[in-house]
């Protein structure tokens, strides 16, 4: 969020990603279909439908999580200490891989109205104003920009479990284990490592 909050570093030496973090870049460049399906012991025809298209998915789960990050963007720029932020998982969801809860996001809105001390019709004019900010990053198609990358691990492993429906898998520990194993299957000679390849070559022409 540096760029956002204006404190990005201006240094011949550090190297941003051009999503919020790297796990963006493992889910939406990964194959999310034998990924999951090795992290979770499954066959992938079990998970085909849902997880052949990983950028689309990836864009489905923002989209279903597009209040969460609209609150978690509005406390940053009114630098609000509560619940809603980038550390945790969305607090607004019917469960996380699922659609807002329209009861509970009224809830912290009324919340965050309260501790911003302004009523709650001035905090949904703020709000309103960073849903067009959040609007145009999905409209440029840069919701990763905004996303955090280590919440998929999370919504994936709750979308599996939807998916199995009470049928064995190995769920015990899979949001730890989705990351590594769909980082597994990357490849770092497709177009989107040049991003990387040419800061790091950048960085080494200095020394």
């Amino acid at each position: 969020m540096d760029d956002l909050q204006r404190k990005k570093k201006k240094s011949q030496h550090t190297v941003y990603t051009e999503h919020y973090d790297v796990q963006n870049y493992i889910f939406i460049h990964g194959n999310l279909l034998i990924g999951a399906a090795s992290a979770a012991s499954v066959d992938p025809t079990r998970l085909r439908s849902q997880l052949n298209d990983a950028p689309g998915w990836c864009r489905r789960v923002a989209t279903l999580w597009r209040e969460w990050i609209l609150l978690c963007l509005r406390v940053l720029e009114d630098d609000i200490s509560c619940e809603a932020n980038f550390r945790v998982v969305s607090r607004i969801q019917t469960r996380l891989f699922g659609p807002t809860n329209a009861v509970l996001y009224a809830t912290v809105t009324s919340d965050l109205a309260k501790k911003c001390g302004v009523s709650v019709a001035v905090f949904r004019q703020k709000l309103a104003a960073t849903s067009r900010k959040v609007g145009r990053y999905f409209s440029k198609d840069q919701h990763h920009r905004i996303f955090k990358g280590k919440w998929f691990a999370a919504i994936l492993a709750d979308e599996i479990d939807q998916i199995m429906a009470g049928q064995p898998y190995d769920s015990n520990g899979l949001v730890n284990r989705l990351p590594c194993s769909i980082a597994a299957t990357l490849n770092f000679k497709e177009p989107w490592v040049d991003y990387f390849r040419r800061a790091i070559n950048d960085i080494v022409a200095l020394v």
